[in-house]
């Protein structure tokens, strides 16, 4: 079994009982966390140059972290009606992420990095600062709508409001202000984009993992199908002292697992999450706390566990009662009033998931 230390947008330990047999494996520094892949080729290459080269120019377009990167260059501009030209790694981001942004009546927003960035999960220094008024709230809320008429694909030979010809697709936004963050799907569709680099290799059984988003093909090393550990979301656990809370079985699929219980900081006795709801400006604040989602490609799981983060466990439950035609599986790990854990397991993940 492969254990995973899972929490939103933190470095996993990976651990395989099996190391032998014609597998590679191969660890690295990413998105400013880790990645853990393993693989079996039989040609025998080493492609660790070629990942790394990967993820560098996956970097170069969609990293927040870096000032060259070109999400950065378009945060940056303070000018009204802004383009630049989209790549089409950009452009597929974009295009994901709206669609979870409709289905899920916008929990989902890359466009929060204002918010974020109010609340201080940008900057440690502003951790446990002073809290937002409810003005610099609302004033925030009036420009961070990842809606069609303020966040834009333009494709050649259409126009923005405001009249500017693009002879690429570009995008644009309405409002200098406007700031983008696709960090809760980039490790998602990084992984997708590794996975389908060593299927077009011709490489049947791999297990790709990046900051804890995961996609696994074929089977381990002991001819099994890759299983997946995930973490008891309980504070204060580290990778020396972790506990899970089940395991799940994976082929051919993407997973990704949000979680509120390591990423908050404390003020006055108040623990405030990392999760931000768009819709309010504010930190979570209902008794989830974590979610594993699987689905075909990791940044779909990406993108929904992040979602449903936001929304909770009633408003999810009730999401995925509505959209059962939809390729989503979930595991809920929330809190009771008295302190204990309770959780639920979508019927389609109960045959694959044993909890511990």
């Amino acid at each position: 079994m492969i254990a995973l230390v899972f929490s939103a947008c933190e470095s996993p330990e990976v651990v395989d009982e099996v190391t032998t047999g014609g597998f590679a494996e191969m660890t690295g520094n990413a998105q400013g966390t880790t990645y853990s892949i393993k693989y079996e080729d039989k040609e025998g290459r080493n492609l660790q140059g070629a990942v790394d080269s990967l993820l560098l120019d996956f970097d170069w377009h969609l990293s927040t972290y870096s000032d060259s990167s070109l999400i950065s260059d378009f945060n940056r501009a303070d000018v009204q009606y802004y383009c630049q030209i989209a790549s089409h790694i950009i452009a597929e981001c974009v295009n994901l992420s709206r669609t979870v942004y409709m289905r899920t009546d916008k929990a989902f927003n890359p466009a929060v990095y204002p918010l974020v960035n109010l609340w201080g999960f940008y900057d440690l220094d502003k951790q446990g600062g002073e809290r937002p008024t409810q003005m610099q709230i609302d004033s925030i809320l009036e420009y961070i709508s990842f809606d069609p008429s303020s966040i834009q694909l333009v494709e050649p030979g259409k126009d923005m409001e405001g009249g500017r010809g693009a002879k690429y697709m570009e995008l644009c936004k309405s409002d200098s202000r406007a700031k983008l963050d696709f960090n809760a799907i980039a490790q998602g569709y990084s992984v997708d984009v590794i996975s389908k680099y060593f299927s077009d290799l011709g490489i049947e059984n791999y297990m790709v993992e990046l900051g804890g988003e995961v996609r696994c093909k074929g089977v381990n090393a002991k001819g099994n199908t890759w299983t997946i550990g995930i973490d008891r979301p309980v504070d204060g656990m580290g990778t020396d002292n972790r506990e899970l809370s089940a395991q799940i079985k994976l082929h051919d699929r993407g997973l990704a697992t949000s979680g509120n219980y390591r990423k908050f900081y404390e003020k006055d006795g108040i623990k405030y999450s990392h999760t931000i709801d768009p819709n309010t400006g504010m930190p979570v604040t209902h008794s989830l706390l974590s979610v594993t989602v699987v689905s075909h490609e990791a940044a779909v799981a990406d993108a929904y566990a992040t979602a449903f983060m936001v929304m909770g466990v009633d408003k999810t439950k009730s999401f995925l009662e509505k959209n059962n035609d939809m390729d989503l599986e979930v595991y809920l790990v929330y809190g009771e009033e008295d302190g204990s854990y309770s959780s639920w397991i979508s019927e389609g993940m109960k045959e694959d998931l044993t909890e511990f």
